[in-house]
């Protein structure tokens, strides 16, 4: 099966959003809500800013609008120490594409991410997740992401009230 990743675009919206909710409410059985999630109420404004950008996963077979992942990045600018760094956010992929390997669509958008922000000069990366997502934790450890104290976070770094579990990675 051959994941396609691409930038999002308004016609994803309603797939996007009942994916994650379905995955974060569903799944999860976190208690969070879309009015709760202002990023997904304009997905343009809110990462299409410097070198933030959106992006999904589509399967073949499956309608053009039909999302089965998806991968934010978040342009933090600046730290401390004048290195261009960013936020990782809305990782998700639908329960039936996981796995895979390099080829599944956690994968590809993750190395989308990276090559993108090697393209744009962003030197690292951050990432808040909740305790509930042990294969999300497992699958950015063996990506070379390192779990790090919420007091080590850039102050620009947004903290969700859903995470407790952090990581970090130098491109």
């Amino acid at each position: 099966m051959t994941i396609r990743i691409e930038s999002y675009a308004a016609h994803h919206r309603n797939s996007l959003i009942e994916m994650i909710l379905e995955i974060q409410q569903d799944e999860f059985n976190l208690p969070i809500t879309y009015g709760e999630q202002k990023d997904l109420h304009d997905i343009s404004a809110a990462y299409r800013i410097g070198a933030g950008q959106f992006w999904v996963a589509q399967a073949p077979n499956t309608l053009p609008d039909h999302v089965v992942g998806s991968l934010g990045l978040h342009d933090m600018g600046t730290d401390g120490v004048g290195k261009r760094v960013g936020a990782l956010r809305k990782m998700f992929v639908r329960k039936d594409f996981r796995g895979g390997g390099e080829q599944g669509a956690a994968a590809l958008l993750l190395k989308t991410l990276e090559e993108h922000c090697r393209r744009h000069g962003i030197v690292a990366l951050y990432l808040g997740t909740t305790e509930a997502f042990k294969a999300a934790h497992r699958f950015y450890q063996k990506r070379g992401y390192t779990p790090m104290s919420a007091d080590d976070l850039p102050e620009n770094f947004v903290r969700l009230a859903v995470d407790t579990r952090f990581y970090t990675k130098a491109l």
